[in-house]
């Protein structure tokens, strides 16, 4: 599920996952592709801890399956991009200000 602000042009798409895998989220190619598309980051949050993957950084993923998977209400098929997981750390932020 993607979530986007309703105001003005969005420059992160905010992306929840509920797995990791080996130290990795997934996220599906299309909305890789439209962040990319559109100059946008992605900021996924997994378990209330969030990392936000640069758009710079989108075209390089890793992937650990080569299968479509078939979507669930059978609306196409997609690919899973793997990002290796590294949170934001509230305190380094406050650090930066």
């Amino acid at each position: 599920m993607v979530f986007a602000d309703s105001i003005g042009p969005v420059s992160v798409v905010k992306y929840p996952v509920k797995k990791m895998f080996r130290g990795y989220v997934s996220i599906r190619d299309y909305v890789v592709s439209k962040a990319i598309r559109a100059g946008q980051s992605i900021e996924v949050e997994y378990e209330g801890e969030k990392m936000v993957l640069k758009k710079e950084n989108l075209t390089d993923p890793e992937m650990f399956t080569k299968r479509e998977f078939q979507s669930q209400y059978g609306t196409g098929c997609y690919e899973l991009y793997d990002f290796k997981w590294n949170p934001v750390d509230d305190r380094q932020e406050s650090l930066n200000l």
